[in-house]
């Protein structure tokens, strides 16, 4: 940022978006995490598949959805 004051604004936006998009990556994360984790014992899904989309496939989800904050300009 240096000395210019005039880029307060785009951080400030930039920062109350970035809390939003945080809050959604959790929230989406734990509730397809808990989904998995009860459909797991149910057998409706197999459990490879549990672990990869719990972990491998929520990494990429939330990445590409924390990437629409580089969208903003400055």
């Amino acid at each position: 940022m240096g000395d210019d004051l005039s880029r307060l604004p785009y951080l400030y936006e930039l920062s109350h978006d970035a809390n939003g998009v945080i809050r959604q990556n959790i929230w989406v994360s734990l509730g397809a995490k808990a989904a998995l984790a009860f459909a797991v014992p149910f057998g409706l899904v197999p459990i490879w598949a549990a672990v990869l989309i719990g972990d491998a496939g929520m990494t990429l989800g939330v990445t590409g959805n924390a990437m629409r904050l580089s969208r903003i300009e400055p």
